[in-house]
Formats: structure tokens, sequence, C-alpha cells
């Protein structure tokens, strides 16, 4: 197989809880990254790290994306802005699930990946359910049911429906991250977000040293850190 082109593409593999979104906002404060959209403010007063997210491709983020990434659909993922950043010289960061950037890695040349793990599952699972699911509820389960059905669902959502996309979500391990270690190697460094958000300096930095880009100050890193954890349950 004849591996598609590419030198600055990095992929933040995590599943939906494991901070994803912080993980790319950091790295875009380096100025060897480019940002989908000008990172300003940085008080994460929603309680999330989404507001600069980026789009960069299209149907090529969640787990349900995963069950059909192919490399015939490449040119069908990417959006406009993702051709202009791939084009330049500077890293382009973007965040999907585990098993997209695994399937990715077969016909993506150089694929770099950020893998997010955590020591206790069960809390990434409580941010996602509280930031995610209990927020929007319903609306939620309804939305996900049309991914499922591939059509609109216009009946009310059952305790039973719920429990099933419930466990959907949360038990889909997908590509764990010794799996993505074997695949690839030296082109993968794995975030320890529980460090991470203990202000482990280190863990930031191993990152920027593993894609050669500069990090920001430790100060700026640690009041980061500091507003984030301090708005993370405040809504809650």
């Amino acid at each position: 197989m004849i591996k598609l082109p590419n030198d600055n593409l990095v992929a933040i593999a995590y599943k939906a809880g494991y901070c994803g979104s912080l993980m790319y906002i950091l790295l875009t404060l380096s100025p060897e990254v480019t940002q989908y959209t000008p990172v300003k403010d940085l008080s994460f007063a929603d309680g999330t790290a989404h507001k600069y997210t980026e789009q960069w491709f299209s149907n090529l983020h969640d787990y349900n994306n995963s069950l059909t990434v192919s490399e015939d659909q490449w040119n069908h993922y990417l959006t406009l802005e993702a051709i202009a950043a791939l084009a330049s010289t500077k890293t382009v960061a973007f965040r999907c699930h585990p098993t997209i950037a695994y399937k990715l890695g077969e016909f993506v040349e150089n694929l770099r990946v950020l893998y997010m793990t955590h020591t206790d599952r069960y809390i990434c699972e409580r941010w996602y359910y509280e930031k995610r699911i209990k927020k929007h509820f319903d609306y939620f389960f309804k939305r996900s049911l049309e991914q499922i059905i591939k059509q609109p669902f216009n009946k009310a959502v059952t305790d039973q429906m719920r429990r099933e996309i419930l466990m959907r979500n949360f038990e889909n391990v997908g590509t764990t991250v010794e799996e993505c270690k074997d695949r690839f190697k030296n082109m993968l460094y794995q975030v320890q977000i529980d460090k991470l958000l203990a202000y482990d300096y280190s863990v930031y930095t191993g990152a920027c040293e593993f894609l050669k880009i500069t990090p920001i100050a430790e100060t700026l890193f640690v009041d980061i850190i500091k507003k984030y954890n301090s708005k993370q349950w405040k809504r809650f």
C-alpha cells in the first residue's frame, strides 16, 4: 500500500471525557502549530475546552465515524481549511477517536499520535456524561439513535433506548494504547492526563519535544490548568 504523503499531521487520539480539546488548545499555543481559529480567551467559562476546537476534517472524529473510515474516502474528509493547512510547514493537530487514529495509520504516512490516557477511566466517563449527555439528555439520545438507524427518529426515547446508547458510548473501548503503540512505535506519545491535570509540566513538555514544537512557559501552563480545573465541576 502506498501511503498518502504527510509530514505535519498529528492525531490527538482520545475518547470523550479524556481532555482531547484541552490538549489541542495547549498545542496550538506553540508558534509551530496552526490554529483552526485564533485562541484568545482561556477562562474556560463554560467549563469545557471546546470553544476553540478544530473541525479540520469531516466525518473523522468520533466512534461512529471509526466504523466507516477508509483510504478511498480521504478526499471527502478534507475540508478547505485542512487542505490549506496541510500544504504549509506548520503542524496540524486534530482530535479523533483512538480507533480512527489506528485506521489512519494504515494509509497516512508519518502520522504522529498523542494518545490520551487516565489511570481511572470512570473519572473521564463521569466528565463525559456530565458535559455531553446530562446537559442535553434526550436531544443527545435522539441524535445518537438517528446516527444508528440512519434516519430521523420522531418517537419518545425510552429508558431501554437510553441504556443501550449509554452502553454503546461507555463500553466502546476502541483501539487501546497498547495496540496503537504496536502500530505507531516511536510515532506515538502517551499523554497521562491525570498527571497533566496535576500540573506535571513534564507531561506537556514531553509532548512538545515529541512533536518538535516550542512549549509555553511553565507559569502559563500552570495558570491554564488551574483555570481549567477550577471550571471542570463548577456547573455540575
